[in-house]
């Protein structure tokens, strides 16, 4: 067993002893969650080492500040090391914002792509109470930086938290993201988050898409980000229709969103009027390193067989099954 694998297991040994972040109230509307779909289909190596590079290059996200940073040329420990082909263009953070964002933007050069990665917060008890502290407003999606209010459909709405966050990364790097682009108009743009990072990164996916680029976005642990009618539009946005056939990988798809067995994030907001856009992938396995045979391909915006499905029992390892994903994420590097 990986050294890695050795010392999360221990860490999320201890986290299971902590309280849950939830709410009695709470669970009671988990466990009247409507589902869309049971079916799943499974992946081949292929598209298994596609998605645990991005799970890669989210947890190096982990390494921009505080306390940490990635070095130039792309050094930052062993998952830095995956990467000798990519060049740090800029870290972006500013831990003044309550939705603090970070993150840092790469080329690579090997594979001729940008890379947006966008940082979660390293608390899961901060992501929860951080949701919670927003809860109120579903705001229209056109408050977005840099996205057109003809882009967007009426009946669009936004958690308001999530837009902030959204609207600080693109403040930070939007201009020299552009600028990237500009310099390597043949590299294909991706984008990549895991946790709060995961829902600015698909809103920053979208301002892509709707400003005429093409961007590959894969999220990880993201939590929901707007109402059934952003969800539904973000669907014909990337797949061309409403309740698309998501159940293969394949060079024309552009969106992926990577969900883990009993991680509480892909789950909140708890309450009422969210609804997930189509794209999952489920990694049925209590720790990284998951078996191929236990990553699967699913149908539907709320599937009972994937995320949707998590038991309350599941979710109690609230820290661990967060952070569990392909490699561990919320640590710089490892």
């Amino acid at each position: 067993m990986k050294l890695s694998t050795i010392l999360f297991t221990a860490c999320a040994t201890l986290a299971a002893a902590l309280p849950s972040p939830i709410t009695p109230s709470e669970a009671a509307v988990l466990q009247k969650r409507v589902y869309t779909s049971t079916e799943t289909s499974h992946i081949d190596q292929e598209s298994y080492n596609f998605f645990e590079k991005y799970a890669r290059l989210a947890n190096i996200g982990y390494c921009v500040g505080p306390g940490t940073k990635i070095f130039k040329p792309f050094n930052c420990g062993l998952q830095c090391a995956h990467f000798p082909n990519v060049e740090l263009i800029e870290e972006f953070h500013d831990p003044r914002l309550i939705f603090d964002v970070s993150g840092y933007l790469a080329v690579d050069h090997a594979s001729k792509q940008i890379y947006l990665v966008i940082r979660g917060i390293h608390s899961l008890e901060d992501v929860i109470s951080d949701i919670r502290i927003m809860q109120a407003p579903l705001t229209n999606f056109d408050l977005a930086a840099n996205i057109s209010s003809t882009a967007t459909c009426d009946d669009c709405l936004v958690h308001n938290g999530f837009i902030q966050s959204y609207n600080n990364t693109y403040n930070q790097i939007g201009p020299k993201l552009d600028s990237v682009i500009e310099q390597y108009p043949d590299y294909q743009i991706a984008v990549t988050g895991h946790s709060l990072g995961g829902a600015a990164a698909l809103l920053f996916g979208i301002n892509l898409k709707v400003n005429g680029h093409d961007p590959l976005v894969v999220t990880l642990g993201q939590p929901i980000v707007g109402n059934a009618g952003f969800a539904n539009w973000v669907d014909k946005l990337f797949f061309g229709q409403e309740n698309p056939d998501v159940s293969k990988v394949s060079k024309d798809r552009k969106l992926y969103r990577i969900t883990h067995r009993g991680d509480i994030v892909p789950q909140v907001p708890f309450w009422d009027g969210y609804q997930h856009c189509s794209g999952e992938v489920f990694i049925d396995w209590p720790l990284i390193h998951p078996p191929l045979s236990n990553v699967v391909m699913c149908q539907g915006q709320s599937n009972k067989q994937c995320s949707a499905g998590n038991t309350l029992l599941q979710q109690v390892n609230v820290i661990g099954n967060h952070l569990q994903y392909f490699v561990t994420e919320g640590v710089c590097g490892i």
